[in-house]
């Protein structure tokens, strides 16, 4: 027979009083460490004007009236819990535990509200079970000072939800960062100890920012308006050179650009430079007046990156999102604002990482499918690469992307001469590339090697079998009369 509850009786009696439970007044100046004791299990009551002479308080205790609990379990346990209760207008609620001696968990906040972040916390060291919770930045000069925030979010008044598993077994952690003046959200999560995923932007505006593999329409509209500005040139049936410097503005202005100018030549290159690196020994001989005005007479300017190593390298690396879009966007927007002039290349810097997967930009696929890669082509209209048998670029009158370059500073002029023959007798295209700094430096081509290289392009031309174009003229020429390439 299946058994029921029965109803025996009122149990009604004297309760008596509470005996030791109500402790009374806690003393001015303790140290809620040492409450902990069983002569201290009881509720106490903890008077505002005290508050400010005790030590080891909840973060935050208010200027309030509060009741302290203590509960310890029998003495050869030693077990013990305190709940700190904030009265008043701004009521609060804290709790913490302490098994074994003397040592305490943290506070952890067991009400609703956001607790006050301090000046300068790092969110790194917000995770886990004990530091779930929800945290406020109360102003912009406040949450200009966090660490480890996101990069690019706007300083302002700020919550920062963060949602933990049990400590240690499931010490996942995710924290939600919203920027409430703006508005603006973020996120990001904590798997193993100590390694966070890059914040994500998750309020929609950021989505253009944050995810790859969306920028075909961008970078439609920017090769639209580069056609524009480059018209497609005929070679007349000629090969061609074209010149590309990394850097280097110092020995570019004393003896290269005098080189193009020399002899009748009115050569024109393209200057791969970091918006962030004038200062530096390799580039401090030419002002950011002198780059514009070498725009204007028809060189050109890609963006290589912002860089700002104080190593003396120009190749920065990139190991995350946010240090991507600095790098390309901040950079490009950077260069913009030095030259007064608009910035319509990207020229890829080598990095020991791979700038998140995108390596050196080998096919149109990591282009558009890597955070870098696609950040590029959002921002500009054209960009360098390594796509595969691209040295040598067909003069076809369509743009090309993603090509490759031949870096002569390591090579032998008599090698060098050989690649132009190339260019001479299959009438394409070849990007001429290096590094000034490292002209007469020890296992790098010689400055009279580069005035003989620079003399054979000279009888090469003369010949008319080849023709020097800017950079950008070469990723538009073609061999035929300009036209004919528009009839397929």
């Amino acid at each position: 027979m299946a058994g029921s509850w029965v109803f025996l009786a009122n149990l009604k009696g004297i309760k008596g009083d509470l005996g030791t439970w109500l402790q009374g007044v806690l003393p001015d100046e303790s140290n809620l460490n040492s409450i902990n004791g069983t002569n201290h299990v009881g509720l106490w009551y903890v008077p505002v004007t005290g508050v400010p002479t005790m030590t080891n308080l909840p973060p935050y205790s208010g200027s309030a009236n509060a009741t302290l609990v203590v509960e310890r379990g029998p003495a050869s346990y030693g077990f013990t819990t305190q709940t700190y209760t904030v009265m008043g207008a701004v009521p609060a609620r804290w709790w913490r535990q302490m098994l074994t001696g003397s040592t305490w968990s943290v506070w952890k906040r067991l009400d609703n509200a956001s607790t006050l972040l301090a000046d300068a916390t790092d969110f790194d060291t917000l995770s886990g079970y004990d530091k779930t919770g929800s945290y406020y930045i109360s102003s912009g000069t406040s949450a200009a000072t966090m660490i480890n925030k996101p990069a690019g979010s706007a300083n302002g008044a700020s919550l920062l939800v963060v949602r933990g598993g049990h400590a240690p077994s499931f010490g996942f952690t995710e924290q939600v960062f919203t920027v409430l003046s703006t508005p603006q959200r973020w996120w990001r999560t904590l798997i193993s100890a100590g390694v966070w995923s890059d914040w994500d932007r998750i309020d929609g505006a950021g989505a253009f920012v944050l995810n790859s593999g969306h920028y075909g329409t961008p970078n439609a509209a920017l090769i639209d308006d580069f056609k524009a500005r480059h018209p497609v040139t005929s070679t007349g049936g000629r090969g061609a050179v074209t010149f590309r410097f990394d850097h280097g503005l110092t020995y570019l202005k004393s003896t290269i650009i005098p080189m193009l100018n020399s002899g009748g030549r009115n050569w024109k290159c393209l200057i791969a430079m970091n918006s962030r690196n004038w200062t530096k020994t390799e580039n401090n001989g030419m002002t950011q007046a002198e780059l514009t005005a070498l725009i204007d007479d028809g060189h050109e300017v890609a963006n290589h990156g912002a860089d700002g190593n104080g190593d003396g390298t120009t190749h920065k690396e990139m190991d995350t999102k946010a240090a991507i879009w600095d790098q390309i966007v901040v950079g490009k927007q950077e260069l913009e604002a030095q030259l007064g002039r608009t910035i319509e290349r990207f020229v890829i810097p080598g990095t020991v990482n791979g700038m998140g997967g995108f390596t050196t930009g080998p096919s149109m696929d990591v282009y558009s499918s890597t955070y870098a890669g696609s950040v590029i082509m959002a921002f500009h209209a054209v960009f360098s690469g390594a796509f595969p048998n691209t040295r040598f670029r067909a003069l076809d009158g369509r743009l090309k992307q993603g090509q490759a370059y031949y870096n002569i500073e390591s090579q032998t002029v008599s090698s060098i001469k050989a690649q132009i023959d190339i260019a001479v007798s299959n009438k394409t295209a070849l990007e001429i590339m290096l590094h000034p700094r490292n002209i007469d430096q020890p296992g790098f081509l010689s400055l009279a090697g580069l005035t003989e290289v620079f003399a054979y392009i000279d009888s090469k031309v003369s010949a008319n079998q080849l023709v020097v174009l800017g950079n950008s003229q070469a990723l538009m020429a073609t061999t035929g009369p300009v036209g004919t390439e528009l009839i397929r």
